[in-house]
């Protein structure tokens, strides 16, 4: 979770004052003022507070950005093993969002045997990292295990065959790429800040003309975060444009003028900053985890056909090269 305040020193003591007065903390943190209702009340009305300031201003004068860890992760899959077999044969993913759209249905379709994904990511994760042969195989076993023994995947013939028609294009990347891709693959790819740092920065300079300044919180995982921050937003980059989701064009470079990084103790911004951060995080997941754990709700059978009829329509795409790469794969 990002969020950041554009408030000056003036508005920003003035909404502690109204909201926190008599705090004791020196410093305002969520995770502190969370634990007494008197405290969530405070935070709740200083959220309000700030959700009307954004409606009336012209530019607003809060915003967070929130990464799903495990959806993330396995995006990655896609962005990094089955995206690049495709471009090998002349395909484009990316066009119309086909890596965006492939992403959601994978973790729609996996997450109905949510024991074979937590698997999956876990593998995944320190292949990643690690880069060992003992790894890579680690993973790739699993995957060609699971695949040709789909009954340990899920009791259900129809989740079986729609998680395996997914996962076969994970295989047919690893067929077409092998080891020494992921040998090739920037040492840092799994870190959320980059996209965290690319939308941040896109939505303030949408809505502000001005150069932008950011400071981050002097925190262990901002701090060690800050040379993504002063690669993405260099004003030497080359132009470039980014097509994210939702028809987001990022163009590059962005118009940073540089980022520091302070104590929050001293910079009260960075502390309401925090309990912006510390809301939305609590709120998603109460959403998130309301009622039952993801993945064990039971999905209706018209749902379940539609899943696979948006895989079937996937793998129906006239790309023979890379069909008969995958079918190769599958036969490993």
């Amino acid at each position: 979770m990002l969020s950041s305040i554009t408030l000056d020193d003036e508005a920003t003591a003035e909404i502690r004052a109204k909201h926190f007065a008599g705090v004791q903390s020196a410093e305002l943190k969520h995770s502190r003022l969370a634990k007494r209702p008197n405290g969530r009340k405070r935070i709740v009305d200083f959220v309000r507070d700030l959700a009307s300031k954004n409606s009336a201003a012209s530019v607003p004068v809060a915003t967070a950005f929130a990464a799903h860890k495990r959806f993330q992760l396995l995006t990655l899959i896609t962005d990094l093993w089955v995206e690049p077999a495709m471009h090998e044969d002349g395909i484009d993913m990316y066009e119309r969002g086909g890596n965006v759209a492939f992403s959601n249905m994978s973790f729609y379709v996996l997450g109905l045997a949510p024991q074979f994904l937590d698997q999956l990511l876990k593998l995944f994760e320190p292949m990643m990292r690690l880069r060992t042969r003992e790894a890579y195989e680690s993973f790739w076993d699993f995957v060609y295990h699971k695949f040709h023994n789909p009954v340990e995947i899920s009791p259900d013939p129809q989740v079986q065959k729609m998680i395996r028609d997914t996962i076969v294009c994970f295989m047919g990347g690893q067929d077409r790429l092998g080891p020494t891709h992921l040998l090739g693959l920037p040492e840092h790819c799994l870190d959320v800040a980059f996209s965290t740092v690319a939308i941040t920065a896109h939505h303030w300079q949408n809505r502000i003309s001005e150069p932008l300044r950011f400071v981050l919180d002097e925190s262990k995982y901002l701090t060690q975060s800050k040379w993504i921050w002063e690669e993405v937003t260099r004003r030497d980059m080359p132009k470039a444009t980014f097509h994210g989701s939702a028809n987001v064009r990022i163009e590059f470079p962005l118009n940073i003028e540089g980022t520091t990084t302070a104590d929050s103790k001293l910079v009260h911004q960075l502390q309401l900053a925090d309990l912006v951060a510390g809301a939305v995080c609590e709120r998603l997941l109460e959403v998130e985890y309301r009622g039952c754990e993801c993945g064990e709700r039971p999905m209706k059978i018209e749902r379940l056909e539609e899943l696979q009829q948006s895989i079937d329509a996937l793998q129906s795409i006239k790309v023979p090269a890379l069909a008969a790469r995958f079918r190769c794969a599958a036969s490993r």
